[in-house]
């Protein structure tokens, strides 16, 4: 199984590391809300702009950001993540239906903030 990694949010949505979302299905156009299956965001937000949200940071902005990034480490094949893409999904399905996002958001946090191999 190895060592767990995780890139962070600031990783994944700096302009330079954009070419490390090319191994994930994922695309920085993708609609957020979409991938997620839930009306979280704006209708238009993108994964790209959900993980560098405009201010104010609320707390659901800070859940979707760790979101967008445990769901590029779950499907880079180079990434040994902690959880797998459905897991990422159903998390940030579960906390959005709940309300309670802050659990999960850390929980995003800490697993997105492991040794980051790219």
């Amino acid at each position: 199984m190895g060592i767990r990694e995780g890139c962070s949010p600031g990783y994944w949505g700096r302009p330079q590391h954009l070419n490390s979302w090319a191994p994930t299905e994922y695309s920085t156009d993708d609609i957020f809300n979409t991938v997620f299956n839930r009306n979280a965001l704006d209708s238009s937000t993108t994964l790209l702009q959900a993980i560098n949200p405009s201010t104010p940071m609320t707390l659901l902005k800070q859940l979707a950001r760790q979101a967008v990034a445990a769901l590029l480490n779950a499907t880079h094949p180079a990434i040994n993540y902690s959880l797998t893409e459905s897991q990422v999904i159903k998390m940030f399905q579960d906390a959005f239906d709940s309300g309670e996002f802050e659990k999960t958001k850390d929980e995003f946090d800490a697993y997105n903030n492991l040794f980051c191999p790219l």
